[in-house]
């Protein structure tokens, strides 16, 4: 600093000493920022698939003889809360059986089934958990047929094949014919099981149409007035041929067929996992909603040409429900 004025100096020390005493306390010259984001907790729940059944844990039909008798205006069938009956046509009848139209025929009394009567009752089922259910099955996983032929056969009824008297012998289930369907407009039926395939869509402007549609009664040789019986059978011979002669019962004892069972009688392999389609935008389509529900409306017919082999005869039908969520879901 040679040459310069004493003042001069002086204050250029001054400076020197204030910027290293500012170096010297850091505080008075940093400034800080800060700033923070924050994702609260993700929760995750597992969604839920599951049914309703309107009549869980009750039959769709239960019938008991309580009366003998021919089947007339004045008789009826003790049965499960909602069944209609509907008693054959008069002899020599154009059309099959009367079904559930606005001039059915529908019984009114006590009695037992007999051939020709068509029994109907309606489930409704749905899918009323969070999931999309890809697929709704039916199936019939067990029959149990009992036969009581000392209860019912004499000799005013005895029917004799072969010189031997079989009457009451007969399974019953070999003459039971089952038709489900519901119908999701005024004018349409979705059929569930029957002649038809599953999931087929009927013109039907009321059950008994839907019935014929979904069942595909037509006039046959063996019965050219009354008609096939209405839908599939619920069992088959070991031929398997459906609807052909079975063994008759070799005691009374209640025989038990199962959906397992591959020799003698059992149950139609197309009332094992029968898809129930689901209608929507016109069309039926395999996947249901969440709280999606259907009626389901079953009509159970006699074969009209069943004999007095199946007098006294019993039959108790299982269904079961099952779904599937859809793929990935």
């Amino acid at each position: 600093m040679t040459g310069w004025s004493r003042p001069i100096k002086a204050l250029l020390f001054a400076i020197l000493l204030v910027g290293i005493a500012g170096l010297g306390d850091r505080r008075r010259s940093r400034a800080l920022f800060t700033t923070q984001v924050t994702n609260p907790s993700s929760t995750f729940q597992v969604g839920t698939l599951r049914m309703s059944n309107s009549r869980s844990g009750q039959a769709l039909f239960t019938t008991s003889g309580a009366a003998d008798g021919v089947a007339t205006s004045t008789m009826s069938v003790v049965a499960a809360s909602g069944t209609m009956a509907y008693v054959p046509g008069p002899v020599g009848a154009v059309s099959p059986n009367p079904l559930p139209t606005d001039t059915g025929f529908q019984v009114s009394g006590s009695g037992g089934v007999v051939p020709g009567m068509v029994l109907v009752n309606s489930v409704t089922i749905g899918n009323i958990g969070t999931l999309a259910a890809g697929a709704v099955n039916l199936s019939v996983p067990s029959i149990t047929v009992t036969n009581n032929a000392a209860a019912h056969c004499d000799a005013s009824n005895a029917l004799v094949v072969n010189g031997v008297d079989t009457c009451g012998l007969g399974r019953l289930t070999d003459v039971m014919r089952l038709t489900a369907f519901y119908r999701p407009t005024n004018t349409q039926a979705v059929c569930v099981v029957g002649s038809a395939a599953p999931g087929t869509v009927v013109n039907a402007v009321s059950d008994g149409e839907a019935i014929l549609g979904c069942g595909s009664a037509q006039p046959s040789s063996a019965s050219p007035t009354l008609g096939v019986p209405l839908g599939i059978p619920l069992t088959r011979n070991a031929a398997g041929l459906a609807g052909g002669a079975f063994a008759l019962a070799s005691s009374t004892a209640p025989l038990t067929i199962t959906s397992a069972t591959t020799s003698g009688d059992h149950i139609e392999p197309a009332l094992t996992g029968v898809p129930v389609w689901n209608f929507r935008n016109g069309a039926a389509v395999r996947d249901w909603a969440a709280g999606e529900t259907r009626a389901i409306t079953f009509a159970l017919s006699i074969d009209p040409i069943a004999d007095n082999r199946y007098q006294g005869a019993r039959a108790a039908v299982d269904l079961k429900w099952d779904s599937t969520s859809l793929s990935g879901a």
